[in-house]
């Protein structure tokens, strides 16, 4: 931390920047706001102290001078390739500070290197086998269609798999109805999305008594790692 002096790391979720620099904080002992903090649309939870600010997209642009206060930045989850992010790489690739480190698990890191004239660092990680499981023949495309009801009978194929589940969901209102659905007593139903408050979104990360059904939308596919979860439902 000290070579890379004050860090900015972008994150394009808030659910991501929340949880992530929960996450920091709590590994280096400090109160979340201190030494780490976030900031996000409405609601910032940091300090003069802070040297590593997980922050969104939207947040850096609309506060220009905020990168300025910081020797490195971060753009994470670059293959989301989303208009902010792209701007950004556009607004601080080449320039001598802050130094940009541009990361991201599935996008191509030669050509991306190539084009920043940077160096590709690598970090191996692990594959785990999945069983791929379809319960019914249906439509080829998506539909909203009796989709609690449909949601309980995937969670009822695979009551018996361990760990806890994880089911995606394409927004509030689905996760909503789907929850209302799903109360039982052999489950903790968590719901998970960018609305929910710190301490809401906390939930799903720690363990509980019973197995966690955890209803979310797609900010758990990237930069985030849910503990404990054996099962998928998309």
């Amino acid at each position: 931390l000290t070579a890379l002096g004050r860090v900015l790391v972008i994150e394009p979720r808030r659910v991501a920047c929340r949880s992530l620099a929960s996450r920091v904080a709590e590994l280096e002992g400090t109160p979340l706001g201190t030494t780490v903090g976030y900031a996000v649309r409405d609601e910032s939870v940091s300090s003069e102290a802070t040297r590593i600010l997980f922050a969104t997209p939207g947040v850096v642009l609309h506060a220009r001078d905020l990168a300025s206060r910081f020797e490195t930045l971060v753009l994470d989850e670059f293959h989301e390739r989303s208009l902010d992010l792209d701007l950004l790489l556009s607004l601080f690739a080449g320039r001598p500070s802050p130094r940009l480190v541009v990361m991201s698990a599935t996008i191509d890191g030669d050509r991306v290197a190539r084009h920043l004239g940077a160096v590709h660092v690598t970090a191996g990680g692990r594959a785990y086998p999945v069983d791929v499981r379809h319960l019914d023949p249906g439509p080829s495309l998506p539909h909203a269609d009796e989709l609690a009801s449909r949601v309980a009978r995937a969670v009822e194929a695979a009551a018996d798999d361990p760990g806890d589940v994880l089911v995606f969901l394409p927004g509030k209102a689905e996760i909503d109805a789907c929850a209302r659905a799903l109360r039982s007593n052999a489950f903790e139903v968590i719901p998970l999305h960018g609305g929910l408050s710190l301490d809401e979104q906390r939930r799903g990360f720690e363990r509980t008594a019973r197995r966690k059904l955890i209803l979310a939308t797609n900010v758990a596919e990237t930069s985030i790692t849910l503990p404990g979860v054996g099962v998928v439902i998309d």
